[in-house]
């Protein structure tokens, strides 16, 4: 089962919402939230392997601020 709302076709890709078409490497980079100047190499399947296999920076920014506050903490237990 996929959580989405775009519709795949049976190679397994997703289907542009309004067009007929798969997305470019660029929208899948964007839905990751992969600024528009991020780079990536290889290959388009390359390419899209590497966006699927991400952690989307927002999110890795998000657990990674939380982690600093916690380490930052002076209830923090020692190990």
């Amino acid at each position: 089962m996929h959580y989405s709302d775009q519709v795949r076709h049976s190679l397994g890709a997703y289907i542009h919402p309004i067009q007929n078409r798969p997305f470019s490497v660029r929208e899948a980079a964007r839905l990751q939230s992969f600024p528009d100047c991020f780079e990536f190499a290889g290959s388009m399947t390359e390419q899209f392997v590497q966006i699927g296999n991400a952690v989307p920076p927002k999110l890795a920014y998000q657990i990674a601020t939380q982690i600093i506050s916690a380490i930052k903490r002076p209830e923090r237990i020692a190990a």
